[in-house]
């Protein structure tokens, strides 16, 4: 033990560097530096160098009022992870974040209900180098300048909004040209209850510069009187799948995975015949999109035809969600899973040449259950009436592929969950 003690700060430094898991390590330095007053300083530096928060007022008000009384432990700090929400912390972070000097990494999980408060999106300490913010934000009554000032906080990288369900969401104003493509966004959700019209979702996305992933529903105008019900309730005017192409045009050179969710029951003024198109979104490698934004009319199978013109050479991995409906319609399964699938078929022909990157195809039902709720089978788990689909054997043939060495086509997987 002498000898060990004798050996330098650097050394020494060395061999308690080998505890590097923030968890499983942290009672280890604890014990090592109760050991001998020597090891103290050293274990303490190590202890406090990565720093986990988890959000409740128990540990952040203990860590705080621990490098109060000993200003030195703060100096030691040099990575925070921080989960804040604002109805479970105390103070506000920026009262932390002044005292830790030598920070250089921080990760901020912000959770705020009800109100859009800036204090805790202020900019980080200047000595930080590297800063990754994510945050959930719950607005119960916006306003139509609260979306874009966390986008334009420059400092915010995931984002998931949950907008109001009893009122629509205001106007939000369209990035000016000095705000425009600015905000460093990278993944942005909107709840699945979340309101938003697509001129106001076009707006939204006028802001994030590279926008990577994006999981919203439906962007629609509900109806009139329906303000306090479920998204899928209905739409206030047909349903346009060219309004929705227009409202995600923003995010065309960026995104990569693309979640448009929305079990839409009915329209009362019908469907306006478009379609939405991706075949601009170059980068775009995954996506689910309901049926009907692809199928423009209330058509048999046959004539769904020229679907590989609405995906981009990019696709690689691609689910289809349809709804159960008593009358054959192109947005229900049933017309799927009981015809000749030409549109399918159609897809794998021409897969070499529009959309050679495809690897996974997804065919998926929506159950209606009692009280109006629906739920839908997915590849890791499905609804408890749901069913695997019994892939037609010429589909699984027209999707094989030749091979999987360089220059040969590789199979695509084709699955689907349906109503039994």
């Amino acid at each position: 033990m002498a000898r060990f003690l004798e050996l330098s700060d650097e050394v020494v430094l060395q061999i308690v560097s080998y505890f590097s898991n923030i968890y499983s390590d942290k009672p280890h330095l604890c014990r090592l530096a109760l050991v001998a007053r020597r090891l103290q300083p050293v274990a303490t530096n190590r202890l406090f160098q990565d720093i986990d928060l988890d959000g409740t007022t128990e540990k952040y008000s203990l860590f705080l009022r621990s490098i109060v009384a000993n200003t030195k432990l703060a100096t030691h700090v040099r990575s925070l992870r921080l989960h804040w929400n604002n109805y479970l912390s105390e103070g506000n972070p920026q009262e932390l974040l002044s005292r830790l000097t030598n920070l250089r990494h921080l990760f901020m999980k912000i959770t705020q209900s009800y109100n859009y408060d800036p204090k805790p999106y202020l900019p980080p300490p200047s000595q930080v180098t590297n800063f990754y913010y994510e945050m959930k934000l719950y607005l119960e009554s916006p306003s139509p300048n609260d979306l874009p000032n966390v986008l334009l906080l420059n400092r915010i990288h995931v984002l998931e909004i949950t907008l109001p369900t009893a009122r629509p969401t205001p106007q939000i104003a369209p990035a000016k040209r000095t705000q425009a493509q600015t905000a460093p966004l990278n993944s942005l959700t909107l709840a699945s209850y979340s309101k938003v019209s697509p001129v106001n979702l076009e707006n939204l996305l006028s802001y994030p510069r590279a926008l990577k992933h994006l999981s919203l529903p439906v962007p629609i105008l509900p109806l009139p009187g329906l303000a306090g019900q479920s998204l899928w309730a209905g739409v206030d005017g047909p349903l346009s799948p060219a309004a929705v192409n227009r409202a995600l045009s923003p995010t065309a050179h960026s995104i990569q995975s693309l979640e448009i969710h929305g079990k839409l029951q009915y329209w009362p003024d019908g469907h306006d015949g478009s379609q939405l198109s991706l075949r601009d979104f170059s980068a775009l490698k995954t996506a689910t999109i309901p049926a009907y934004l692809l199928f423009s009319t209330f058509s048999h199978s046959e004539l769904r035809i020229g679907l590989h013109r609405l995906l981009p050479a990019s696709i690689e991995d691609i689910t289809i969600h349809f709804r159960t409906s008593s009358s054959p319609d192109p947005f229900s399964f049933s017309r799927i899973s009981t015809s000749p699938l030409p549109w399918l078929l159609g897809l794998a022909h021409h897969r070499p040449s529009s959309i050679p990157r495809l690897r996974r195809i997804g065919l998926c039902e929506y159950e209606i259950k009692p009280g109006g709720m629906m739920g839908c089978g997915t590849n890791g788990g499905t609804a408890s009436s749901l069913v695997e689909w019994d892939v037609p054997e010429e589909v699984k043939t027209a999707f094989a592929g030749d091979g999987d060495g360089e220059g040969e086509e590789e199979a695509v997987e084709v699955w689907g969950h349906v109503l039994p």
